[in-house]
């Protein structure tokens, strides 16, 4: 019986991002601040004689061909390696779609790390980072081993920074997805010089002081995302009714977090709001520190995972 690799794929949210201008590829320069949290898919691998298989469980249905990034992350590093045969892949999906959240980008960082695990590559983080930037500019910040990281140039020149202090955190999202793409369009880069709340959270995160944390929250794509989906708004303001030191939309949205120095306080309001919540979905989460590395289990010869 073949071994099977399997390992968790964590959520992102951004403490801070400031768009400061349009490059010549068609992409924006920015500068964010990456903070991986306990959220997460699950993918597993086993070899295949042939082909790549993705199936998908869950309730975020994703599709199962070459459209998906994990089947070109697959792609990318079995043509890079010459990998004989095929690979079978299993995600459980829980991270919404197109959400601010970079599921996609971290369920391909997981299928790089996966697969040189599964067929023991022995690639360093560099490779890996260089490939997963072939596939999408938040792949590298998943591949870097730090939960905490200053995203600059396209979001992957990449900086370590201390993690969040201990804290809880309630990711909301309206149950719609947003495209990017379209955001970027949209942005006013008029309206993006708010680089100073982003050294103001990379201080007070050396600091660990959550509530100035908390404080200086600042997405520049809020406004745009705000103006088409008043939604946003109206969650954040439920996270600050509800205690949240900080709340902020994440990436290019729709999903919206608040940060809970109290953990009562965040499950009271984590229920509250699963309770109101119209078409919502609610996730109790919480900062991953020390590192986002990957977990990997490998099965035994009994299907057992350890």
């Amino acid at each position: 019986m073949e071994q099977a690799v399997a390992i968790r794929a964590p959520a992102k949210i951004n403490l801070g991002l400031s768009v400061l201008g349009k490059r010549g590829d068609g992409y924006h320069n920015i500068r964010t601040l990456f903070q991986a949290v306990s959220l997460s898919d699950e993918l597993k691998f086993w070899p295949a004689k042939e082909g790549i298989e993705l199936i998908c469980q869950g309730d975020e249905k994703i599709p199962s061909d070459q459209e998906n990034i994990v089947w070109k992350a697959a792609r990318l590093i079995m043509s890079s390696y010459c990998i004989p045969g095929g690979v079978r892949i299993l995600i459980h999906k829980r991270i919404p779609l197109a959400a601010g959240l970079g599921g996609g980008s971290s369920d391909a960082a997981a299928t790089l790390r996966g697969l040189t695990e599964l067929f023991h590559l022995h690639l360093t983080t560099d490779e890996l980072m260089a490939m997963g930037k072939q596939l999408g500019a938040d792949v590298p910040f998943f591949l870097l081993g730090h939960p905490c990281a200053l995203g600059e140039g396209i979001g992957a020149e990449l900086t370590p920074m201390p993690p969040l202090p201990d804290s809880w955190i309630i990711i909301l999202n309206p149950g719609f997805p947003i495209l990017t793409q379209w955001v970027y369009t949209k942005t006013s880069l008029l309206l993006t010089k708010k680089s100073n709340h982003i050294n103001m959270v990379q201080f007070f995160l050396k600091e660990h002081n959550l509530s100035q944390i908390g404080y200086h929250l600042h997405n520049d794509l809020e406004a745009v995302v705000i103006e088409r989906y008043p939604v946003v708004a109206e969650l954040k303001n439920r996270l600050f009714s509800a205690g949240a030191v900080g709340a902020a939309m994440s990436g290019s949205g729709a999903s919206v977090f608040g940060i809970f120095a109290d953990r009562p306080l965040a499950e009271q309001a984590f229920n509250l709001m699963r309770e109101e919540g119209s078409g919502w979905k609610v996730f109790l989460t919480q900062p991953l520190g020390n590192t986002n590395q990957l977990t990997f289990y490998r099965e035994d010869g009994e299907g057992r995972w350890k």
